[in-house]
């Protein structure tokens, strides 16, 4: 039996609702505890109300998504 391929972390759709909910932040707050990651909270181009923690690197110029959920 070969091994299984992983699964990717996000399905497409919900990649790009994360992409759009970064995209249309007006603003952020960083984390608590680690200083290197920030807080996003704003909706999605359907309407979905989604906060993310991401990982910022300024200087790659980059922001990667960590965890993600939609608010109630």
């Amino acid at each position: 039996m070969g091994r299984e391929q992983p699964r990717p972390c996000l399905p497409p759709r919900d990649a790009a609702e994360i992409e759009q909910v970064i995209t249309n932040a007006t603003h952020y707050r960083p984390h608590q505890r680690y200083p290197d990651r920030v807080l996003f909270t704003d909706r999605t181009d359907g309407g979905k109300r989604v906060t993310i923690i991401a990982r910022c690197d300024p200087g790659r110029h980059s922001i990667r998504p960590i965890t993600a959920w939609e608010q109630s």
